[in-house]
């Protein structure tokens, strides 16, 4: 069940990318409420690796309907908006995630 939900969303991706961007932020909004009425609560561990070194990244709250969900939205929306800060920022040249796991 949890495969074929995933896979939906992922169809339904192509059709909200063409909507515009006010309505696709207003989804994604729907999206994130829908996840802390409806969802669980996770623990996700990413390993990040950059030109200084290796480094494990915990996220406590992260509100999902599955596994793969919550390391989906950990990276989507905590992730890699902290890695591409710090890029632009020059304190690190590149980052890559090696590992992701649910605690």
């Amino acid at each position: 069940m949890e495969d074929r939900i995933l896979s939906l969303e992922r169809r339904l991706e192509a059709l909200l990318r063409a909507l515009p961007t006010e309505w696709q932020d207003r989804v994604e909004e729907e999206k994130i409420i829908l996840r802390k009425e409806t969802g669980k609560q996770y623990k996700v561990q990413f390993l990040i690796e950059t030109d200084k070194g290796t480094k494990p990244i915990t996220i406590d709250d992260i509100w999902a309907w599955s596994d793969k969900d919550a390391m989906y939205i950990g990276s989507i929306l905590h992730v890699e908006p902290q890695m591409d800060r710090l890029q632009s920022e020059g304190k690190i040249r590149f980052y890559k995630i090696i590992n992701k796991k649910v605690l």
